[in-house]
């Protein structure tokens, strides 16, 4: 059994750093009560921030807290959950360019005219379904402030959409969406912006009377429409495990690794395991010794053998098969 020893809280004031890759180096704290390492979790949260802290070119960490619990029975550490809360800044200009539509194919502007057509099949190239993974991007669209992509004030809805190839004009040929077809549906995320990042997607936003076509990088469109817009930046919330040690093979952060001020709110429960002393118990060590014993016999010698055991062990008073001869002469 285990008995609580000691319950502390405190707020840490220091310095977080990211090491690429994220997922698998973890997040590193700095601060007056020593290191922490942030471990990701598998399957959550943690593998988007992870991808946050690994584009600097378009995201700037501004502000981390996280509210850490560890649960620490004698020497052992059984539960060390980590919420962290990302608030970073974007460089739209790392996501977004405006292009004219001069500067794109004529087989794409027929496309980017009003879509009657379903968007997710490529009508240019054949009748080629887009995949999966491009399918769900362009969802995201649904997803993002479209008057913040374009900077403006107006309102602001997609028009027309289409993928094109890596050089952001052409459009898609099939080899350039093998990639995305042969991609696993329990790809890591990783892999899934690796794959985001050899096409290119044309958008045409309408704002008041009047549109303008765009160019996205679709990774950090994904991004994007993972991230919550607030007043102090765009937000992003995940689980980890806060650990005194990093993991086993994890790198350092460099000198230029993204950094910034984070809290630290740590909860920790300290308990002793209590070890109860078991006494012998004689009566347990002969039912033990005497049940196969006694098992064996009433097999051979027929169901009066436990009666006769019972008396043999001092359980029963009376001699085994009297009140039976008493009963028949009844």
């Amino acid at each position: 059994s285990t008995v609580p020893a000691s319950l502390s809280e405190i707020d840490l004031v220091g310095e977080v750093q990211a090491s690429a890759p994220t997922v698998s180096n973890g997040l590193w704290w700095h601060g007056p009560a020593g290191d922490w390492f942030l471990a990701a979790r598998d399957g959550g949260e943690a593998e988007f921030a992870a991808a946050i802290c690994d584009d600097p070119e378009f995201v700037t960490l501004h502000h981390a807290s996280f509210r850490a619990a560890r649960r620490i029975v004698s020497e052992d550490v059984e539960r060390n959950d980590a919420r962290l809360e990302l608030t970073v800044h974007l460089d739209r200009r790392a996501l977004v360019e405006v292009v004219p539509d001069a500067g794109v194919a004529h087989a794409v502007t027929r496309q980017l005219a009003p879509q009657w057509r379903n968007a997710f099949c490529d009508n240019v190239s054949g009748p080629m379904m887009l995949p999966d993974m491009l399918r769900s991007c362009a969802r995201r669209l649904s997803a993002v402030d479209i008057g913040w992509l374009i900077d403006t004030t107006e309102p602001a809805h997609v028009e027309s959409w289409v993928f094109v190839g890596a050089d952001g004009c052409s459009p898609l040929a099939p080899d350039e969406l093998r990639p995305a077809v042969q991609l696993g549906e329990d790809a890591p995320l990783a892999e899934r912006l690796e794959c985001l990042r050899q096409v290119s997607l044309l958008v045409r936003v309408a704002h008041g009377d009047d549109s303008t076509l765009v160019r996205l990088r679709p990774d950090r469109l994904w991004l994007l429409a993972g991230l919550e817009q607030t007043d102090r930046g765009f937000v992003h919330r995940s689980d980890w495990h806060l650990q005194r040690c990093p993991q086993h093979g994890a790198t350092a952060p460099t000198a230029d690794a993204p950094h910034c001020v984070a809290h630290l709110r740590l909860q920790e429960a300290h308990w002793q395991r209590w070890y109860h002393p078991v006494w012998f118990d004689s009566e347990l060590a002969t039912r033990i010794l005497v049940t196969p014993i006694a098992l064996a016999a009433d097999l051979v010698l027929g169901p009066g053998a436990p009666d006769l055991f019972g008396w043999l062990l001092g359980r029963r008073a009376d001699h085994p098969g009297r009140r039976d001869k008493r009963d028949r002469s009844q």
